[in-house]
Order: structure tokens, then C-alpha cells, then sequence
């Protein structure tokens, strides 16, 4: 399989990625492939090398779903992370107001039996 076939199917089974990391991906290989044919290897021992397109697509899409899960995930511990934060202020604020309060009330008890 000559470069330019090599691209253009690396292109096609790539098609479910994002247009830049396609773009990039296959400015990759393009460079690679140029340089280890300038360095005198055939195209047979590039292909065993490197994979085939279908495989190398494959995993760059596998790569890239991962990283979205990971991100997701991420976002999700992020959230609850806040979530929790958020309430264990809520619930010191609410404690600490009933605390105000009881010691009010103490205040008041101790104020009023004294002027009685």
C-alpha cells in the first residue's frame, strides 16, 4: 500500500474523531511515513511496524472516547466534591445558629430571674 492510499483510508477510518485530532493524526503519519521511506524501509516493514489504518484509527478513537469519560468522571467527582462542601457549611451555619440561639435563651433565663 503506497502513502497517499495509506492516508486516505487512515482519513476514512478515522472519520469518528474530531476534525483537528484527525487533521493531526494524519499529518503524523504523513511525516512518518515520509521519513521511514527516506530512510530506506519498504512499505511492507512501515505496515508492520505501524498497523494497519483500520487498527490505528481504532485505537486513537478508544484513546479518545477514554479521555472523555475521563473528563466526565472528573466533572462528576468535581460536583459532588462542591456538593459536599456546601453542605457541611450549611449544616455547621445551621448548628452553629442553634448554639446562638440556646445560649440567647440561657442569656434571657438567667437576665429575667434576676430582675424577679
Amino acid at each position: 500500500m503506497d502513502k497517499q492510499k495509506f492516508l486516505k483510508e487512515l482519513n476514512k477510518a478515522a472519520s469518528g474523531l474530531p476534525k483537528e485530532e484527525r487533521e493531526e493524526l494524519l499529518q503524523y503519519y504523513d511525516e512518518y511515513l515520509t521519513s521511514a521511506l527516506l530512510e530506506g524501509k519498504s512499505e511492507e516493514e512501515i505496515r508492520q511496524e505501524i498497523g494497519s489504518p483500520t487498527q490505528i484509527a481504532g485505537a486513537f478513537i478508544e484513546a479518545s472516547s477514554e479521555e472523555e469519560i475521563e473528563k466526565k468522571a472528573y466533572k462528576r467527582v468535581a460536583r459532588i466534591g462542591w456538593l459536599k462542601r456546601t453542605g457541611i457549611s450549611t449544616w455547621f451555619a445551621f448548628l452553629a445558629c442553634l448554639l446562638f440561639l440556646f445560649l440567647l435563651g440561657e442569656l434571657q433565663v438567667l437576665f429575667f430571674s434576676e430582675l424577679m
